[in-house]
Order: C-alpha cells, then structure tokens, then sequence
C-alpha cells in the first residue's frame, strides 16, 4: 500500500491526509475524513482507527483546517456562503480539492462517502444539503442539521440549546440547495449523538434526523404529502453501560440509521482513549459505518 501523507491543498490553505490502497479498482470506496474543532486529520484519523479498520480496503482523503481559516481549526460550516454552492466557498474549495485527488489517482467513478466529526459532520451537512449528486453517504457524528441557524451570532446558543427554527424552514432548506432527487435515492447515512453531548445539545441530532427523513418525502413531488415512506424499525439495547436507541429508515437503495446514545458526551463512540474528544467504551462508530458501505 502507498501513504501519502500531507500533500497540501492550496485553494482551502490546507494540508491533506491522503491514502490510497495499491490495490485499488473502480469499486474501491473513497471516505472523505472532516475533523472536528481543535484537531486536524491525522489526530481525528488516528483516533478513530480508520486507517486500521479500512485495512486497505478504503482510499481515504483527510483535509486538515488552517489556523489562517479559523484560529480553533474548525470547517466553518455556519457561515451563509459556506451553506451554498457558491464559487468561492469554504465548502466548494474543500470539494475542489476531494475531485483533484479523485482525478489523480484514477478514482473520479469511484463511490465517496463522508465521515465527518462535530464541525466536521455540520460541515458534511453541507455536502450532503448542496452536493449529494457526489456522495453515497456518510457517517455524520455529534453534528447538527443543514442550515440549523440562518443567524452566525446566535449559532453558539443553537449548538448549546437547540434550534430556533421550525422543522418545516429545515426541511425546505436542506431539499432547496440542489433539487438534485435522483441522487437522494440511493444513499446510506449513520448518525450518532450522545443523550449527554455538553457541546451539541441532543435536539440538534433530533432536528437531523427529522430534516432527513422528512426531506425525501419533499423531494419525490416537491410536497410533503405522505408519498413517500420508509420502513421503520426500532431497536434498544445495552452495552458497556450505554443504553442505544437505534431507529432505522429504509427504502430501496436508502437507508438512514439513528444511533442515540444514552450518556455519551462529545466523543467520538468506540474512538481511542484520550483525555477528550473520544470515548473508547462506545460501540465503533467507525465500524458500524465501515460496514454499512460493504467493509
């Protein structure tokens, strides 16, 4: 296998994780890594255990943030340019820079899916919210709905309380960034959040999910009207203390997993132990993932 490590991405200012498998064909997945605020991508790569679970199974493209673009490292995903499909937006950068290391290394067909932490799963929201023509899915952790504020000063007391807007205004906003509908019917996305996240409080997850599942009611007729349904399953267990309350949707080639966790904090589930930031007595996020996208 080749690591190539730290090539720089110099339309975002930012450095880049990359790996690619020597064995890599068009079937080969491609997980596009977003760190959270106050890491960057080797630090959320390591912690996570990506690199040792994918086994080489997996091409992988990291960007890390510049401090010269947020002085605690985060994706600013909360500003209004960045939650459109503008040119020059942080977000279109960053996905500027996911094609150029597609097209290097001969990927450009293959299937992308997001794995996005904190600010790094808010920015993943973007993604999926303007450019889900691009992804198969994604695993979005400890993160908040698309367009959950259209405010930037009040941003800090929706991560801390909730949302202020209605579940009708997210809905709406998350389907109108792209009316691309086709590309919503095939797609696998995993959410987890903790009961006892002190950072993103535990509506913003519920106001996720809602904006997800709702959204492709919306979409099928541009009305929400019931025309679309999924089958909906529920299951509750226990392990290692933590209590899971995991709801599934599915429908055809969709599936949307919920897992909320009862007691977990701002971690990453089943990540590396440290001091913050991960939580290794969670079940894997990372392999629940891993394997919902056949690894």
């Amino acid at each position: 296998m080749k690591l190539l490590i730290l090539s720089i991405f110099v339309m975002a200012n930012v450095f880049a994780f990359e790996f690619v498998p020597e064995n890599a064909d068009e079937k080969t997945p491609v997980v596009f890594v977003l760190h959270g605020c106050k890491q960057d991508a080797e630090e959320f790569i390591n912690d996570n255990y990506l690199l040792e679970k994918a086994n080489g199974r997996a091409a992988i493209y990291a960007p890390s943030q510049s401090r010269m673009q947020n002085i605690d490292h985060c994706w600013n995903w909360f500003l209004p340019m960045n939650q459109d499909r503008g040119s020059y937006s942080e977000t279109r950068k960053l996905l500027d820079g996911l094609k150029d290391f597609l097209q290097k290394n001969d990927l450009s067909t293959n299937p992308v899916y997001l794995m996005g932490f904190s600010a790094g799963a808010a920015q993943s929201m973007n993604f999926l919210a303007c450019y889900p023509e691009h992804f198969k899915g994604a695993v979005i952790h400890s993160g908040l709905a698309y367009k959950v504020s259209d405010k930037i000063w009040d941003i800090n007391d929706v991560i801390a309380y909730g949302p202020k807007r209605p579940h009708k205004e997210l809905i709406e906003d998350f389907v109108k960034c792209s009316k691309n509908a086709e590309s919503f019917l095939d797609k696998k996305i995993t959410v987890f959040h903790g009961t006892k996240d002190f950072r993103v409080n535990i509506k913003n997850f519920h106001a996720l999910e809602v904006q997800l599942v709702e959204s492709y009611d919306l979409r099928d007729d541009g009305r929400r009207n019931g025309s679309f349904s999924f089958t909906e399953t529920n299951h509750v267990y226990s392990e290692n203390n933590y209590d899971y309350d995991i709801r599934s949707y599915k429908s055809g080639n969709v599936t949307l997993d919920f897992y909320e966790v009862d007691g977990l904090q701002h971690d990453w589930s089943g990540g590396l132990e440290r001091r913050n930031r991960n939580d290794p007595n969670g079940i894997s996020a990372t392999d629940v993932f891993l394997k919902s996208i056949g690894l």
